[in-house]
């Protein structure tokens, strides 16, 4: 027999949430999804495998941090854990193409990223992601920014930002500040730091040279370099940044399709009434994920500017070209549940109501009467009341009673071996601290009487 003890503890980057955190990330988690159902959103799973080509796309140079499996079949395509819920949303699509179209669906998932642990960010981590698929109009990016409003305002996160722009101007900087196309993934990403690293680490890491031919380092002049950060410095609101980047873009023909979502983007955000005080175009947002062609979104909150996005996404027309011939378009968003919680819980946000306590606590001092403090407790399930049956090893009518406090139950009822005898139960409000002898039969009639809150 093997006597060590082994050290308890989460591995690095991932943690455990005990009943009061995991009660009110459920709440946080039934709140969002409450609104993405109002805008028509449907649920879908899938699994948290899937094989690994369908992650990385056949691309046998893909360099993100996944966790592969070892299967210990090794006649079977090699497997790996998602990193989000995008890429199977997208093999869903193409796997089933008699799902309506447009198809919209959430999904609460769990992912994997083998990135290195900090604040608000885990290797393990859950996504709840809403997505349009199939329709190619801008309306479904103007929803999903609403949307993004809504959840903020239903979570009573007062200060937040909602950042957009669009991949569609971003792809004309090129052609703009005059570097070669093939290098737009890797200043994108750089630009995308631009919260984490500031101006200066922008500036350097655009202007770093490529150490050898696999470095992507762009290595831009600085004229080059020049150019982008007037392009990200450009400020105002919506109808000054559309009139500075026009002045600054204008000529460039490859950013005509970007200037007409912008405008149709603030026009439809307008429409659906969100406090302009809790959105902004900000040319400086990119995304730095490959497949976003068309807007992009991220939520910032404003109390916690270092923390970055809680709740981003954008549109990804060509991912489902991935796994089919057709050309679907899409578009959504994602909240990373754990970061927003992690900063909700900083921020001092989170519902301590949606804890589950019991309403009623039954206790039976004499151990003969167990069976009868079962029966009670039963009927009081019944009746929709979250009921717990006392189960410790105090014997004492004012430790059992101390320990229905401490569960924080409204009501304790008593099955003593003198009530019992008479036909009675004993129920005692901890909030008056009144306690009344009631007839065993009327037992549920008078806690119902008592205004106590019955479950549907």
């Amino acid at each position: 027999m093997n006597d060590k003890i082994i050290k308890p503890g989460c591995p690095g980057g991932v943690r455990d949430l005990l009943p009061e955190q995991a009660a009110q990330r459920r709440d946080l988690i039934n709140r969002v999804i409450g609104v993405y159902e109002l805008f028509g959103f449907v649920p879908l799973e899938t699994s948290m495998l899937e094989r690994e080509e369908v992650l990385t796309g056949g691309d046998p140079d893909f360099s993100g941090n996944i966790f592969r499996i070892k299967d210990p079949s090794k006649n079977r395509d090699p497997l790996a854990l998602r990193f989000d819920l995008t890429v199977p949303l997208a093999r869903v699509v193409a796997q089933y193409p008699e799902l309506p179209k447009p198809f919209k669906r959430w999904q609460m998932g769990r992912v994997f990223r083998g990135e290195k642990p900090q604040a608000g960010r885990y290797r393990e981590f859950a996504q709840l992601d809403a997505d349009t698929v199939g329709t190619s109009s801008l309306l479904a990016d103007v929803e999903i920014i609403n949307m993004i409003y809504l959840v903020m305002r239903e979570l009573k996160i007062a200060n937040f930002m909602i950042r957009v722009n669009t991949r569609q101007i971003l792809n004309a900087l090129p052609y703009y500040a005059g570097f070669d196309p093939a290098k737009i993934t890797s200043v994108l990403r750089i630009l995308d730091k631009l919260d984490k690293i500031g101006l200066d680490g922008v500036k350097d890491e655009l202007a770093t040279k490529p150490l050898n031919e696999w470095d992507e380092s762009p290595g831009l002049s600085a004229d080059v370099v020049g150019k982008l950060v007037e392009f990200i410095g450009i400020r105002g609101d919506n109808d000054e940044i559309q009139a500075q980047l026009g002045e600054l873009m204008g000529g460039v023909s490859e950013a005509a399709q970007g200037f007409r979502e912008l405008k149709d983007i603030v026009r439809g955000v307008e429409a659906a009434g969100v406090d302009p005080q809790r959105w902004t175009l900000d040319l400086s947002v990119a995304r730095g994920l490959g497949y976003y062609t068309g807007p992009v979104f991220e939520t910032m909150l404003t109390d916690l500017p270092t923390f970055g996005s809680v709740f981003s996404g954008g549109r990804f027309d060509g991912l489902v070209s991935r796994f089919s011939k057709q050309s679907i378009p899409a578009t959504g968003a994602s909240v990373g549940v754990d970061r927003l919680f992690t900063a909700m819980e900083q921020l001092g946000l989170l519902d301590d109501s949606a804890v589950v306590r019991p309403q009623v606590v039954v206790i039976f001092p004499d151990e003969e009467l167990r069976f009868e403090a079962v029966k009670a407790a039963a009927e009081l399930r019944q009746i929709g009341l979250r009921t717990e049956l006392y189960m410790g090893t105090e014997t004492s009518i004012g430790g059992q009673i101390g320990y229905a406090a401490s569960r924080g139950a409204q009501f304790v009822v008593i099955v003593g071996l003198q009530e019992f005898a008479a036909g009675q139960v004993a129920i005692k409000n901890l909030v008056t601290r009144q306690q009344d002898a009631v007839d065993r039969n009327f037992m549920c009639a008078k806690l119902m009487a008592s205004g106590i809150l019955v479950l549907d």
